[in-house]
């Protein structure tokens, strides 16, 4: 999906808000990251992919889930994946889009991420598609030597999120010359 020059500012502008917060308090309110969140699902499902909306409704809602309950979600994700074969326009976005939401929700789980870092990825990859984690990743590591060098201890992740964003909708500008 592509945002347009207005909707990558918007998006960039609400990402520099979330990274003064993590900047400032090293934590960002779900009340700044969440309705980032169900914007993008409520695209994505205008857009008529509701395989991939149900998959990252579940992913959310699965770890309030235990025992058979969880079982269940899983075998549902599961299903909603194979779906996501039989009725997606662009299988091979939908499908990268899914593993990329679920290894990301594995990263909150296991402590990797925050979950407001979680939240702006799930809905940066809704409103741009997987490839948008290949800048951020690279300014990830970018961020990760800087670090190592200032000898810093953490550093937001949001940062990297802004960064990586910039990066790929400049791209995405200079790809329209």
């Amino acid at each position: 999906m592509n945002l347009g020059s207005v909707g990558s500012l918007l998006v960039c502008a609400w990402l520099a808000v979330c990274a003064a917060y993590d900047l400032k308090s090293r934590a960002v309110p779900a009340w700044l990251t969440l309705p980032g969140l169900f914007i993008a699902l409520l695209l994505k499902e205008a857009s008529g992919e509701l395989a991939l909306v149900a998959f990252v409704g579940l992913v959310f809602v699965i770890s309030d889930l235990s025992g058979i309950l969880q079982s269940l979600a899983i075998f549902l994700l599961t299903t909603l994946f194979v779906l996501a074969l039989l009725t997606t326009a662009d299988v091979v976005s939908a499908e990268l889009s899914m593993l990329a939401i679920l290894s990301i929700w594995l990263c909150w789980k296991f402590n990797i991420l925050g979950g407001a870092d979680a939240q702006v990825l799930a809905a940066l990859i809704l409103l741009c598609g997987p490839e948008i984690l290949v800048p951020v990743a690279l300014m990830n590591a970018i961020q990760g030597v800087v670090g190592m060098v200032m000898k810093c201890k953490t550093i937001p992740a949001m940062l990297s999120i802004l960064a990586g964003a910039c990066v790929f909708f400049a791209s995405q500008a200079l790809q329209t010359f």
